[in-house]
């Protein structure tokens, strides 16, 4: 299970390898106007995931912040780089239990706890970022950036869509 877990995780973080070639390719596009932003936001999860000690709390709404990695899609190209060699050379079981802490209220005022897994939080990252590139999506059509097929679009989504289109030609 694992495996696959980690594989989903590689092949995320290859599409926003793949979001900063496209920029690379069209530098009229902004990078730091649409996708910037959620990139950021996306890495820093992960890292806070990844950095994480062994036994440590989770606490995704403490990550850095990293402002010149929204604007600087090298930098982004090499954080992302450095998430997946760590993905690829992960050695972590996925029933580790985590503790995964989270600003609550509406003001941010409590911080709540909840036992989690290793591998609930890599799903969740996966999800995560996938959610945020359906909003890079329109940003990144808005400027003329040729996304693939299916980026930003939820597994479950594309799964669905398959299957109907099997049963409708059937």
């Amino acid at each position: 299970m694992l495996d696959e877990i980690l594989a989903f995780n590689r092949e995320v973080l290859a599409q926003a390898l793949h979001l900063l070639e496209l920029h690379a390719l069209q530098p009229a596009a902004s990078y730091a106007q649409g996708c910037g932003p959620h990139l950021r936001h996306v890495i820093e999860h992960y890292e806070a995931l990844i950095h994480a000690a062994p036994g440590s709390a989770i606490a995704y709404d403490r990550r850095e912040r990293d402002l010149p990695l929204q604007s600087d899609p090298q930098l982004a190209r090499r954080r992302l780089l450095a998430l997946d060699a760590a993905i690829q050379a992960w050695n972590r079981p996925a029933s580790e239990p985590l503790t995964v802490l989270l600003r609550g209220r509406l003001d941010g005022r409590v911080e709540l706890a909840s036992p989690s897994s290793l591998a609930r939080e890599l799903m969740f990252l996966a999800g995560h970022a996938i959610h945020h590139y359906a909003l890079i999506a329109s940003h990144a059509s808005a400027q003329g950036l040729p996304l693939p097929e299916g980026f930003g679009k939820a597994p479950a989504t594309a799964h669905h869509q398959a299957h109907s289109a099997l049963a409708s030609a059937a």
